[in-house]
């Protein structure tokens, strides 16, 4: 069997089709599986790339396990291009109910959670605990075992902890308006030169808690804000944010510098949550601060509020969605031996309403991107923003009251 088209058309042509339809294609002659055999490895590279966020500057399947952009755990199935798209495709089919999925326990993470993060990259989960089963715990994801932990004398009871890139920030116990800072070890026989936060050094608490927790994680400093009552914080590597009802302050925690205070200048109540963009000031750069009464955003350049959304709102948007009773009490689609069953979501036209409601936000995440944003309130209601306006379109309107 001869192709009509150039060979390197029909490699492209076949790039854009899904691992089962490669797979079935396989069967159909044998042609065709003489065709994909030979260029396998290119046609599902080209997959990995467009399917499964690989970036375009890996070139081999060796480069990918050595880039360190997915964990070795998430690869551990993998031996080649083609390996390692049939398990991204098993692995997206169990997300919607369509595989069989499994539940991991990890028991020496604690009985009583009240944070927890994950590193999936460097394998291992952080949690806090609650008063029933205080303190911090790191254990490691492939074998459940504990892998460093702080005792519940040193971190605060209901601690709140950040994580990324190998940084942990959590609530001390005293004083608790204090941030502690460790750092994990990528080679425990190297410490990095400073080896800690130059403006923000571990104090004798930090060190004398590392004498009796020694570990992969390193004392690396204690961040005080200059404002009391901090109320949330969170970190985006490098930086670190935190607000009171009445301030936010932002940090490069590497080095532990403070870098800016903006004044929350509007009333929206008790702050519950903060959140901040990846972008820095010159960059479009936001943070966010939910309150009881609005959620703000203030521009990181010139310290303005730039958006404000009420929580009194009877609707936010004109389309709105909201889950599949019938459909949620049948799992319909789903596989009875699949964890997690995906609930079918009905599109509603909303008209637009003056009611007033009680509610708060509760919760923000903005994109990687800087440009989404989405914020949970107490209702359950998930309000999502999309595209949101660079700083040189929002222009003089600082008045935005909804999304």
């Amino acid at each position: 069997m001869s192709f009509p088209l150039p060979p390197e058309l029909t490699l492209d042509i076949l790039s854009h089709l899904t691992v089962p339809s490669i797979q079935t294609l396989c069967s159909v002659s044998r042609a065709w599986h003489a065709l994909i055999r030979t260029h396998e490895a290119a046609i599902y590279r080209a997959l990995a790339l467009r399917e499964f966020s690989v970036p375009p500057r890996i070139t081999t399947f060796d480069e990918l396990k050595d880039s360190k952009i997915l964990s070795s755990r998430s690869l551990a199935a993998s031996t080649d291009w083609k390996s390692f798209c049939a398990t991204r495709h098993r692995t997206e089919l169990a997300w919607l109910g369509k595989a069989a999925s499994s539940v991991t326990s990890h028991s020496e993470a604690g009985r009583h959670v009240h944070r927890i993060k994950v590193d999936e990259k460097r394998g291992f989960i952080v949690t806090t605990g609650t008063p029933l089963f205080p303190g911090l715990r790191v254990t490691e994801m492939e074998s459940g075992s504990l892998l460093w932990s702080l005792s519940g004398i040193h971190v605060a009871r209901y601690a709140h902890c950040e994580y990324d890139e190998g940084y942990i920030i959590f609530n001390r116990q005293y004083p608790s308006n204090d941030k502690e800072v460790w750092r994990f070890l990528e080679d425990p026989n190297t410490i990095p030169d400073p080896g800690f936060a130059l403006n923000a050094p571990p104090d004798a608490a930090q060190l004398n808690a590392s004498a009796s927790a020694p570990g992969r994680f390193i004392p690396w400093g204690v961040i005080r804000p200059p404002g009391p009552n901090i109320h949330a914080f969170r970190f985006v590597y490098p930086t670190l944010a935190a607000a009171s009802d009445t301030s936010i302050y932002i940090w490069d925690l590497p080095s532990g510098a403070l870098l800016q205070a903006i004044n929350i200048t509007e009333d929206i109540g008790a702050v519950c949550y903060v959140e901040i963009s990846k972008q820095p000031p010159g960059e479009g750069g936001l943070v966010f601060v939910c309150g009881i009464d609005a959620l703000c955003a203030f521009s990181r350049e010139s310290g303005q509020r730039v958006l404000k959304i009420p929580s009194s709102m009877d609707s936010y948007g004109s389309r709105t969605y909201a889950f599949d009773p019938v459909l949620e009490r049948r799992g319909a689609g789903c596989r009875e031996d699949a964890v997690l069953k995906p609930q079918r979501l009905v599109h509603h036209w909303a008209a637009a309403s003056d009611a007033i409601v009680l509610d708060r936000f509760v919760a923000a995440h903005v994109s990687e991107c800087g440009s989404h944003l989405v914020a949970l309130l107490s209702s359950s209601r998930l309000v999502i923003i999309p595209f949101l306006p660079s700083d040189n379109q929002r222009g003089d309107d600082s008045s935005r009251n909804s999304p």
